[in-house]
């Protein structure tokens, strides 16, 4: 997907944190920022305004339901999901960071 032309800043992530914590440290924080990214832009694709626009998410095959009410409520349990998933990367993510600069 086009995402991964935005991956090269973080690129950087790794080089970083290998020169202060373990290398393991460094993939995990860029794990969670590609993933991050991910979550991001799948939200973005289903406004009108993006550039990549291609179909309302209620109507797509994974949320489709038998009636619009279905179709709707399916669309709303994924959002809910996502924000929740994003909201635990981005604590997780946090945690790293404090963990390496040595925040506590």
């Amino acid at each position: 997907m086009y995402y991964n032309k935005l991956l090269l800043p973080f690129k950087w992530v790794l080089s970083l944190f290998s020169k202060y914590k373990s290398l393991n440290l460094g993939i995990n924080i860029n794990n969670l920022v590609i993933e991050a990214i991910h979550y991001s832009q799948q939200d973005w694709i289903f406004f009108e305004t993006s550039w990549v626009f291609e179909e309302f998410p209620i109507l797509t095959n994974t949320l489709k339901g038998t009636t619009v009410h279905e179709s709707y409520s399916n669309w709303k349990k994924q959002c809910k999901d996502c924000i929740a998933t994003m909201k635990e990367l981005e604590e997780e993510n946090n945690r790293l960071l404090i963990e390496v600069y040595g925040l506590q």
